[in-house]
């Protein structure tokens, strides 16, 4: 038996307490190098990150200066020196040395930052290397486009420049590279090689051989890409543009569509209208498909998805489609959408994508940010100025948006450091701002066990963390639509009974990993709610009314069970569109409907006379107390009439049927 510590000493072998040894690993500092071009007048901010390699509890100072090497002081950057302090939690802090912009031609210059005097910390890297890159000579290279010509071949002269002389010798090496025009196709001529600027010289070319052909095609393009410039001393030298991009144009009969940006505007229509264009007339009829797809914007809620033809008469040129698109108060960024041209006839398609470009025309949102800072307090930021800061966890917070009166507010909830709702809550209010009011939470890396989304008015409802221990509760009023990007485990959806009426309710994809439930008739009703999508279940329960939910695509890597409950009234569950399996619906009280989706699911009509019907796939289908109508419809189903006078169909497959 070994008696010894690890510092060698003997161990007690009587009643005699061994606390060991204890080391204290002590938080280390170091700052990191960095690269930018000077600029041409001015000054250009050199920003070092400092970083602590973990969060201390004590406050850590560390004092730097900045040293010339190559670099000047006062001609090549202004002098230096201080203290930076990381407060306890704190990781990364800054360094900003301003270094001169000019336009002479020089090498590459360093200058260095070093630390000294570390206080509760260790330095690991004491120096980092400021290279301030010469942009002065910078190179260049242009873009070529031509007509290919039917026949033989025709050059490409690409204009290789340097923004200013230099005092050295500049040497760039370069070289072709296939685009939609490819060598193996025989549509150019190969080539590569290096460019010498003698000490004064400006410009350079570069030629490529273009051959022609009679075939109809859109236009073609190939690259020319220079690479390791640098100067007589060994210094790189800066690239403006570094990749020359050849166009060879069709000369052949061919379509083109045109982009169109224009401001949303903030109601009703704003007419996109795309010209539609033939590179020259032509004897025959042209025609060509066309369709709206999405880009960031959506269509039906950004702007009107349409499709159709346009036909060129003999001698036309022109012809125009026109997109309408929605106008809102709501601030988002740009969005875009797209005119996509198909099935030419008599034709070739040049340029067959149109571009709608919907510009943004709504004042930016007041940004309210809730969360626990780096000293264990709650904030509220407005804008990112601190507004409350308060060590109460029990009392509740009100935060009243609509500060500026036009504009409209994001309400943030971050759990990035823990839980900023207090015991009673958190309530935020946007006080009905039109347009574009948000409640967005997030931060939270630990999944919640549940969380539930209470609609109780218009705008208006709570959201609930049950985290297994403690369970807080966000309520807000006058906003618009809800995002949670927490993780959990289960999430429900409900109208609350206080919310008194006929619900029209509608699920379906928001983006990847995440599910919409809005109120479907694009009225005012309960606020969209964006989710991430849950772990374990998904359950959807209308009111007391006679509520419609549909069902559409979600996406489809959701596997988590999903519960759809109309609960009280007379009921409409359309799943028919929905895409992924296992969906339970239940009609609950109420003479309802309920429609499956083409895979398998679980339907129950529940009290009162029901209509179910299966839809395709593996049903199962229940319709409860009294006189029901159940059609499993497709697939190979169980059906149960359960009480009452029923109608019992199995449709096509190997189906059961049972009754009482």
């Amino acid at each position: 038996l070994d008696n010894t510590d690890q510092r060698g000493a003997d161990r007690p072998t009587n009643d005699t307490s061994d606390i060991g040894a204890f080391e204290v690993n002590a938080y280390s500092v170091s700052v990191q190098d960095l690269t930018h071009v000077e600029g041409d007048g001015g000054s250009t901010p050199f920003i070092f990150t400092v970083v602590l390699d973990r969060a201390s509890v004590e406050t850590v100072t560390v004092d730097y200066v900045v040293e010339p090497d190559t670099a000047r002081v006062g001609e090549d950057f202004l002098a230096l020196e201080g203290t930076v302090t990381f407060a306890p939690g704190e990781l990364t802090k800054t360094i900003t040395v301003e270094v001169n912009g000019d336009t002479t031609p020089e090498p590459t210059e360093t200058f260095n930052v070093r630390l000294t005097g570390a206080v509760n910390a260790t330095i690991a890297d004491d120096l980092a290397i400021g290279t301030i890159l010469n942009d002065d000579a910078a190179v260049s290279i242009d873009d070529v486009a031509d007509m290919e010509g039917d026949s033989g071949s025709k050059t490409f002269i690409f204009t290789v420049t340097l923004s200013a002389p230099s005092v050295e010798t500049i040497m760039v090496s370069y070289q072709t590279a296939d685009g939609t025009a490819t060598v193996a196709d025989g549509d150019y001529q190969p080539t590569n090689g290096v460019l010498v600027f003698a000490p004064g010289e400006l410009q350079k070319t570069i030629t490529v051989t273009v051959f022609g052909d009679t075939t109809p095609e859109g236009n073609e393009t190939f690259f020319v890409n220079l690479t390791g410039a640098i100067d007589s001393a060994g210094n790189p030298v800066f690239f403006a543009k570094n990749q020359g991009v050849g166009t060879i144009q069709n000369d052949e009969t061919a379509i083109s569509i045109g982009d169109v940006t224009l401001l949303e505007g903030d109601a009703g229509f704003t007419d996109f209208v795309f010209n539609v264009t033939l590179n020259q007339p032509n004897g025959l009829p042209i025609t060509v498909d066309w369709t709206t797809t999405d880009g960031t914007a959506n269509g039906g809620t950004d702007y009107v998805a349409a499709s159709g033809q346009v036909l060129f008469n003999p001698g036309e040129t022109l012809k125009t489609i026109t997109v309408q698109v929605n106008g809102d108060t709501r601030f988002e960024p740009d969005e875009t959408f797209f005119v996509d041209l198909s099935n030419p006839v008599n034709a070739a398609i040049l340029d067959g994508q149109g571009l709608g470009r919907i510009l943004n025309d709504d004042p930016a949102p007041d940004e309210w940010r809730i969360f626990v800072n780096g000293a264990g307090q709650i904030e509220v930021d407005l804008n990112g100025v601190p507004v409350l800061t308060t060590a109460d966890f029990v009392n509740p917070i009100i935060v009243t948006g609509d500060q500026g009166g036009i504009n409209d507010d994001q309400f943030t909830v971050d759990f990035v450091n823990g839980s900023p709702i207090p015991q009673l809550g958190l309530f935020v209010n946007g006080l009905g701002e039109v347009g574009g009011d948000t409640l967005q939470i997030e931060g939270a890396t630990t999944a919640f066990q549940t969380v539930t989304y209470t609609a109780t008015g218009v705008g208006a409802g709570t959201v609930t963390f049950d985290d297994g221990v403690n369970v807080r509760t966000v309520t807000y009023t006058g906003l618009e639509p809800v995002l949670d990007l927490t993780p959990a485990i289960d999430r429900i959806f409900q109208i609350g009974a206080t919310f008194v009426g006929d619900h029209t309710i509608e699920m379906l994809a928001e983006a990847a990993g995440r599910t919409l439930i809005r109120d479907a008739t694009g009225a005012t009703g309960f606020e969209s709610i964006t989710l991430t999508n849950p772990q374990n279940a998904l359950t959807v329960n209308g009111g007391d009314g006679n509520d419609t939910i549909t069902l559409l695509a979600i996406d489809p890597t959701f596997n988590a069970t999903l519960v759809v409950d109309g609960l009280a009234g007379d009921d409409q569950i359309d799943a028919s569109a929905l895409n992924v399996a296992g969906a339970r619906l239940l009609g609950n009280t109420g003479s309802d409907t309920i429609v499956g989706s083409a895979l398998a699911d679980s339907l129950d009509g529940g009290a009162d006379a029901d209509s179910l019907r299966g839809g395709d796939g593996a049903d199962t289908l229940s319709g409860g107390a009294a006189d029901d109508t159940v059609d499993g419809e497709a697939g190979n189903d169980l059906v149960r009439g359960e009480a009452g006078n029923d109608s019992l169909l199995g449709g096509g497959g190997s189906d059961s049927l049972r009754w009482q």
